[in-house]
């Protein structure tokens, strides 16, 4: 399944698709009030950063093939500079945190 149709609610703020069977995220970069995406429980293996509005600070991607990878918090806090909470655990910043490649 697919996000389609959301391009022209520019005010839309709050997103809850959880187990929608969403594969891919696209069409959400040119929402710019949207703070809240939960995404949990879909079945999206890659995030393209790109698709994602600046303005999220809440971001749920829970239980996505694209949660398993080693590298998927720190490639979401650093491409999201809001972000201030990704999958209920709140975001650090700052040496040894979440976009800290090292650890």
């Amino acid at each position: 399944s697919r996000i389609d149709g959301l391009q022209y609610l520019k005010a839309l703020c709050f997103i809850s698709l959880d187990h929608n069977r969403i594969e891919q995220v696209e069409g959400l970069r040119d929402l710019p009030a949207l703070s809240y995406l939960g995404l949990a429980h879909n079945r999206i293996g890659r995030v393209a950063h790109e698709q994602l509005p600046p303005s999220l600070r809440f971001l749920n991607l829970y239980a996505n093939p694209c949660s398993l990878s080693a590298t998927y918090r720190s490639e979401i806090v650093a491409a999201l500079p809001a972000l201030i909470e990704l999958d209920h655990i709140e975001v650090e910043r700052g040496v040894g945190s979440d976009n800290d490649d090292d650890g």
